[in-house]
């Protein structure tokens, strides 16, 4: 089975994705008040629930995005895009939480 989730626009068209280049508000504020605590809450508990229900190792939870971001903040208060790099998070699925390999 294959679960998969897309973080987008509002039906009003407030972004509510993580493209914060600073444009509507500082993109750090929007980052650490918006995204970050949702974000956070939700993968949480479903990593929780996972590992409580003995699923968390059958089971991988696989979170990217398709590019980076720069190291240095834009003159709007964001980072702007690099595809250069990116980070993900793969919990679960056997994979070892210590070492990062299984």
């Amino acid at each position: 089975r294959f679960v998969q989730i897309n973080w987008s626009n509002r039906e009003d068209g407030f972004a509510v994705g993580w493209d914060v280049h600073g444009d509507d508000q500082t993109g750090l504020v929007r980052m650490e008040q918006q995204l970050c605590p949702r974000f956070d809450q939700g993968l949480s508990a479903l990593l929780i629930d996972l590992d409580e229900r003995g699923l968390l190792e059958k089971t991988l939870a696989l979170d990217t995005g398709e590019f980076g971001r720069t190291p240095r903040i834009n003159g709007l208060g964001g980072r702007d895009h690099w595809p250069c790099c990116f980070s993900s998070l793969v919990p679960g699925g056997g994979v070892c939480g210590r070492c990062g390999w299984g």
